[in-house]
């Protein structure tokens, strides 16, 4: 009986915090398609190649964006990125730093 009101707890502190988090402003699942938003991790400014950890997943996801689009992005910046499909690269579109 103590183990079931444990699990119960437990449960419920999940789904709380689940709640929670579902109402986040960096939620990329609210942004729409074709659009992630994360912090920026790794930029690669010659051959085009950027990183963000994805604020929904906590996953790396990686994009090729033009040196232009990239001007005035930095490591640790948090951005919303629009994209479109090239193959199996991620094309950056417009790439839209934030303030914390």
């Amino acid at each position: 009986m103590r183990q079931k009101g444990w699990m119960l707890g437990a449960l419920a502190l999940s789904v709380a915090i689940s709640v929670g988090a579902a109402g986040s402003s960096w939620a990329c699942s609210s942004m729409g398609p074709d659009k992630h938003m994360g912090v920026v991790k790794a930029i690669g400014a010659p051959e085009g190649a950027f990183t963000i950890v994805d604020a929904e997943t906590g996953k790396p996801i990686q994009f090729v964006a033009s040196s232009k689009l990239l001007e005035g992005v930095k490591v640790d910046d948090k951005a919303v990125v629009t994209f479109k499909m090239d193959g199996e690269r991620l094309l950056a579109e417009k790439i839209e730093v934030r303030k914390s």
